[in-house]
């Protein structure tokens, strides 16, 4: 036994074959989160259809919530923010072909907060997609930033919008390190860095404003909830 684990040939087969199962593992993944967007897809389709064809007021969304979880009690998906989400998802993604090719790569939870961090700027005619970091500045963020320009750039601006531009907003930032990251990028993006002005407000204010951190970990507890939901 000995002499097979320390077999060269033994060890490529071994590196090939744990290859495969990760790829594999990844494929399921993937796989899954794509229905399950796709779903949360045809969910908000259906409600915003109804509701335009036969004017359903809100009241749809409370009561096919209390339907779905009778049905599907171990379904933890359903709640009234969550469908909320849905038929505002349904609302952007119109195209469902550019749908099924993105859905499976974003989690649910990117797209719920991916819809809340954008703008629409009228004098320049294009989305702005706005991404905040607390910490300092790493050239990994850009890539996650350029999918979402790519995101709205291909499925929702109008064909006579100008490019996304994409905004990251970081704590701290190297010139240097963001030049070197930017410096061959075709998408139009910027990285800025910010500060609050909590410690200048009056005391009686600053106490009720959040830091950044709280603010950042409010923002992961979003994330998480939403995740688990949707699983």
């Amino acid at each position: 036994m000995t002499n097979l684990i320390n077999n060269q040939e033994y060890l490529n087969v071994l590196n090939t074959l744990k290859a495969e199962i990760k790829n594999a593992q990844l494929r399921a993944h993937l796989s899954v989160n794509r229905e399950l967007v796709i779903l949360y897809w045809r969910i908000g389709r259906e409600i915003l259809d109804r509701q335009k064809k036969l004017g359903w007021g809100g009241k749809i969304i409370d009561q096919l919530l209390r339907d779905l979880k009778h049905e599907f009690p171990d379904m933890k998906g359903f709640s009234p923010a969550n469908l909320h989400n849905m038929r505002r998802f349904a609302g952007i993604y119109l195209d469902k072909k550019f749908l099924q090719q993105v859905a499976g790569e974003l989690p649910w939870y990117h797209h719920v907060v991916l819809t809340d961090m954008v703008f629409y700027h009228t004098h320049l005619r294009c989305y702005v997609v706005i991404e905040l970091k607390v910490g300092k500045f790493q050239p990994s963020y850009i890539g996650q930033l350029e999918f979402y320009q790519t995101v709205f750039d291909r499925a929702i601006k109008h064909e006579s919008d100008h490019p996304t531009i994409g905004l990251l907003l970081c704590q701290e930032a190297n010139h240097i390190v963001v030049e070197y990251a930017l410096s061959k990028k075709q998408q139009p993006l910027g990285v800025s860095r910010y500060w609050t002005t909590r410690h200048d407000l009056p005391k009686e204010f600053e106490k009720s404003l959040p830091t950044p951190e709280q603010f950042q970990h409010l923002f992961e507890t979003i994330k998480d909830t939403n995740s688990h939901e949707a699983a």
